[in-house]
């Protein structure tokens, strides 16, 4: 048998655990939005970065969702509620950085893209965001 660690989990935990414990009262789920205001984080791809002897580095690329209920109606306010979320988490991941238990190396938030429902009652904040990770 193959001994493993599931390497990608654990920097996708740890990526959850950052943002759950910085932005507090808001849930995260790893299948979809649940409640007025939740988050929802994807893993999207897995890339090797660069090979060494005995390591590798791998960049891993997140997709992750805030989304709020907004009540049939989206107005300056339910876009200032999305875009505070999305700035805080912008800082989070602003440029090279380590977790605090290496989990991760090089956060960044690469995109934001802000979106609605045709009938208005939810309202999203998509977030693209890659972390790498060195694997022994």
């Amino acid at each position: 048998m193959i001994d493993y660690t599931n390497q990608m989990h654990k920097a996708i935990d740890k990526v959850a655990s950052v943002i759950t414990k910085e932005i507090t009262g808001v849930p995260m789920s790893f299948d979809e939005n649940k409640g007025n205001s939740s988050f929802y984080l994807q893993p999207l791809n897995d890339d090797v970065v660069e090979r060494f002897a005995s390591t590798v580095i791998r960049q891993y690329t997140l997709l992750l969702v805030y989304e709020i209920t907004t009540g049939g109606q989206y107005s300056e306010n339910v876009f200032k509620q999305l875009s505070n979320i999305a700035e805080r988490v912008k800082v989070i991941f602003s440029g090279p950085q380590s977790s605090t238990e290496d989990e991760y190396f090089n956060g960044v938030c690469e995109s934001i893209e802000y979106e609605r429902d045709d009938d208005q009652t939810k309202a999203r904040a998509n977030i693209t965001l890659t972390v790498q990770r060195l694997e022994v």
